[in-house]
């Protein structure tokens, strides 16, 4: 199976004064291959030669636009991404922010698994050092498996890969159009790491997005008459699924979510 990413050339990760990012970046990359996957990293021009030089194993796709305009940093939309991988014409295909870990054991579990149907996801574990001392559940969305038929239809915002939500309304739409998905786990564990670091995004990226992540859910209502009846309930105040409703204010409110309430866990 492809996974797709889209790795910096650098990253800056420190763990008692001395920075292990790229280190740290190696290991991912390590697990993803570990994990029987054939990894694509999707980079703007200004970084795919040094991405190429960095990381042999990893097969690099140049798009011609980026956010460096918007955030002052070449970071790639994840709509190009989803794109490439759609006229990759698999069946199925991951996506995987580029600091984030398959853990061992999974890695093995991973290895030719699929979802009998929709997609599958995984939140993490952060840690405070390579060693995965103290490590403790984060609600964000970093890992997904998806099946291509389900994402050629929806519509793609422009959302840079890397910046808040994109994460959030991937399988939040996917929700919305009735496709069920399953949140993964090993030893009752999230199934991908992350070596914690400050937040990076701006308070503009944050509400920016947010308001692309609204106008996307409002696009699933609109086409609510397609899906089966029983994949939503209308709330008779709003007209909106009821469902749907919770979600948003409970991103509002708290920015991680009822994700994990829709989609049920399943062990590797």
């Amino acid at each position: 199976m492809n996974i797709y990413t889209s790795i910096p050339p650098k990253v800056s990760r420190f763990v008692d004064g001395q920075d292990v990012g790229n280190l740290w970046t190696r290991m991912c990359v390590n697990s993803w291959l570990e994990a029987g996957y054939t990894i694509y990293s999707v980079n703007s021009e200004k970084e795919s030669s040094s991405i190429a030089s960095l990381y042999p194993d990893v097969n690099i796709i140049e798009v011609n636009r980026d956010g460096s305009h918007i955030v002052g940093r070449p970071l790639v939309y994840i709509s190009d991404i989803i794109k490439l991988a759609i006229q990759s014409n698999q069946r199925y295909f991951a996506l995987v922010n580029a600091d984030i870990m398959i853990s061992k054991d999974a890695s093995a579990a991973l290895k030719g698994w699929i979802p009998e149907n929709g997609f599958a996801y995984s939140t993490r574990l952060d840690i405070d050092d390579l060693s995965g001392k103290n490590p403790r559940v984060h609600g964000g969305v970093d890992f997904l498996i998806l099946e291509t038929k389900d994402v050629v239809e929806i519509d793609l915002p422009d959302i840079l890969f890397g910046t808040p939500w994109w994460d959030y309304w991937l399988p939040i739409s996917l929700n919305c159009r009735g496709i069920n998905g399953r949140r993964l786990i090993k030893n009752n564990a999230p199934v991908i790491t992350h070596l914690f670091h400050d937040e990076r995004w701006s308070h503009t990226d944050l509400f920016d997005n947010f308001n692309l992540f609204i106008a996307e859910l409002i696009k699933a209502v609109q086409q609510r008459d397609r899906l089966p009846s029983y994949s939503y309930k209308i709330d008779a105040n709003t007209g909106l699924p009821g469902s749907m409703l919770s979600i948003i204010l409970e991103y509002a409110r708290t920015s991680s979510g009822l994700i994990h309430q829709l989609n049920p866990s399943i062990e590797l």
